[in-house]
């Protein structure tokens, strides 16, 4: 099992259509059949009703427990991701002309005007060549 799995049954639960999830993630249509057999071989329970090519599936009780448990595990890899992404970032650059300074350094403690303007002054220096 792994995250596109998941993804690929929280969309066939939605669009009840494997051709149609396949077209959503540019993929084959046995690859979201091999996704499934692989959640069903995982949870050793069946999780879809198929029913002839003409007829929308739909989710067995099993089917629906996982659709529920699906969407919290995409929505907490989403967040970790994000979170993992946002960590890398350090510092906040800004740039602002001479004439605000007064007013956004006002009621800053000192450590944090010196960081702002440091950052400032470098922001400048990179962006700013003549």
């Amino acid at each position: 099992m792994n995250i596109n799995d998941l993804q690929y049954y929280v969309s066939l639960s939605q669009e009840k259509n494997f051709s149609k999830v396949a077209q959503q993630y540019h993929v084959s249509q046995p690859t979201v059949s091999a996704a499934i057999k692989r959640l069903e071989t995982q949870f050793a329970s069946q999780l879809l009703v198929r029913g002839n090519p003409h007829q929308a599936i739909t989710l067995t009780p099993a089917g629906e427990q996982l659709l529920a448990h699906a969407n919290e595990m995409l929505y907490h890899f989403r967040l970790a991701t994000v979170e993992i992404q946002n960590s890398h970032r350090q510092h906040l650059v800004m740039g602002m002309p001479p004439s605000s300074r007064p007013t956004i350094f006002q009621g800053l403690p000192n450590s944090s005007r010196i960081i702002i303007w440091r950052t400032w002054i470098r922001w400048k220096k990179d962006h700013c060549r003549h």
